[in-house]
This record gives C-alpha cells, structure tokens and sequence, in this order.
C-alpha cells in the first residue's frame, strides 16, 4: 500500500482494457485483507493508471477511467477515512448524487450517498488530491509535535494540524 505522500499526488493516467484486467486482481487481493476497507484506487498500490474498486450497494465494482458526468448541488457532510493514511480521520463535504461513467460501464450510473462519497473519494485519488485537500482532520495518529505525514519537515500543528 502506497502511503507516500507525494506518489499519491501523481495524476493517473488512462489505462486499457488489458491493464484494467490486470489491475483489478491486484486491488480485489488487498482490499479482501481489510475488513474496513470500501475502495481502493491503483495509484495506492503504486500503479498511475485511471482505475479503482469500490464497494457500490453489496458488490465490488471495477471503474476504467471513471468520470464525473453530472453532480447535484445537495452535500453530504461526514468523515472519511483512507487505506494510504490509516488512524486519519477528514470531515469532508462531497456532492450527495452524482452520475458516473467508466469505460467499462455499459450506461451511466447515478450514485447516491455513500455509494457517491466513496466514488468521489477514489476518483480523487486518480486526480492527484487526497482527502485532507477536501476538508480538515478530526482524527489524527500524529502529536501536534510529530512531523507532518506530507514530508515538509515541519511539525504538524503548523502544516496540517
């Protein structure tokens, strides 16, 4: 699991039908090792290609090269958490319904809620942003005096705390 900073602020790039395939035994292998987790992108396995797993409803579903076609202004207020930085918390605000379209999707899919957060979530891993860019920590592993996750050398209080 990648949790460097800086790896993860990469922008994927698009992937093929063959390098999806690929891709997605890897991502189903990890998250089947983590009871909590319900998404997972493969630039957090190392991989920059546009593709990711989530848990949509029950199911696992695969996403290649997913876009955002449509987003209701209605916001969903919550917390989220993240495989790449395990003990954070993030309050976060994310569109309550968008319509998603990928690939390998054979009509758009409208996503709601949860179903929604967590798309949004892992199509900004895709996109170079992490969730502390989405809203601010309310759990943290990290003393005030401990350096920053993000590399800068500084404390955390003054970066990100």
């Amino acid at each position: 699991m990648v949790t460097d900073y800086q790896q993860l602020r990469q922008v994927s790039e698009k992937a093929s039908k063959e390098e999806a395939d690929s891709i997605y035994g890897k991502l189903q292998n990890i998250v089947s090792t983590h009871d909590s987790a319900v998404g997972l992108s493969a630039i957090q396995i190392g991989i920059p290609k546009r593709v990711f797993i989530a848990l949509i409803g029950e199911e696992w579903e695969l996403f290649v090269n997913p876009e955002i076609v449509e987003q209701e202004a209605d916001i969903i207020e919550g917390t989220e958490g993240c495989l790449s930085f395990p003990g954070y918390e993030v309050a976060t605000r994310r569109s309550r319904q968008i319509t998603v379209t990928a690939d390998n999707l054979e009509s758009k899919l409208v996503l709601t809620d949860f179903d929604a957060v967590v798309f949004q979530h892992e199509l900004d891993h895709l996109n170079g942003v992490l969730f502390f860019d989405r809203g601010y920590i309310v759990k943290s592993p990290l003393t005030r005096n401990s350096l920053c996750f993000c590399g800068s050398g500084k404390k955390f209080k003054r970066c990100h705390g």
